[in-house]
């Protein structure tokens, strides 16, 4: 059987083709580190030369005089006029006082309406001279009462001859009240004498037992079961006449 021939080296010595080939790869490695080394020695030089460059730029930079202003402050040139501009434009629209007017009205401390109807920032009472009355936000009238005229505060309103909405309604209430009050008992004004089984006037509810000089009110445990001989109005009236309270602790 016929042998391989080899490969022959130019000096005529035969190659064995497979101790070439591991030879021949070793040398393309070899190769390429070479370069590879060569390409990240080269990338290295350029990095240290953009940094330098960047660093020269720098300094150069900070070397140059700024622009400053009057107050000697550095200012940006970048920075637009305009743009400057519009925001003090907005910071001066919104830190401008807002002012409303009040019309004086006729009286002391009133105002006239505005046409809206409506009355200075922060006052209440309104006053209607058809009636010569002032009305608070507690009056169930205040809402829908068209003011003629303002007041700063309720002693304003009193003082230029305005009535509380709700006074004549006390004023009548005071009224019937006189007219339905019993003759005085014999303690005086305030007092009244005992009716039948014992009853006072109506509303009246401190009891005075003669027997004890006592008065009783409505928190005494023994208010039910005592017998007025004398009513009085209040517990004042009733201490004014001589009579101690029910409790040795509020004598």
């Amino acid at each position: 059987m016929a042998e391989a021939v080899g490969e022959v080296s130019e000096t005529g010595e035969a190659v064995d083709a497979g101790a070439a080939a591991p030879a021949a790869a070793a040398d393309v490695a070899a190769a390429g580190l070479v370069a590879h080394e060569a390409g990240s020695s080269h990338a290295e030089e350029m990095l240290d030369f953009d940094l330098d460059a960047a660093g020269d730029a720098s300094a150069t930079q900070a070397g140059q005089a700024q622009p400053t202003d009057a107050a000697g402050v550095q200012t940006d040139e970048s920075a637009s006029p305009l743009a400057d501009g519009a925001a003090g434009l907005v910071a001066a629209a919104t830190t401008a006082p807002t002012t409303t007017a009040i019309r004086a009205g006729r009286y002391a401390d009133s105002a006239e309406p505005a046409a809206d109807g409506s009355g200075p920032e922060g006052w209440e009472v309104k006053g209607n001279e058809d009636s010569m009355l002032y009305h608070t936000p507690q009056s169930p009238y205040y809402g829908r009462t068209k003011a003629e005229v303002w007041f700063r505060d309720a002693a304003a309103a009193e003082a230029a001859g305005f009535a509380r909405w709700d006074s004549r309604a006390k004023a009548s209430a005071a009224a019937s009240l006189a007219a339905t009050a019993p003759p005085p008992g014999k303690y005086g004004p305030g007092s009244a004498d005992a009716g039948s089984r014992g009853k006072g006037p109506e509303g009246w509810e401190v009891k005075g037992n003669e027997d004890s000089m006592l008065f009783h009110t409505p928190d005494s445990p023994w208010y039910k079961r005592t017998r007025a001989e004398v009513w009085f109005v209040d517990v004042e009236t009733a201490k004014a006449a001589g009579f101690e309270h029910w409790d040795p602790d509020q004598r």
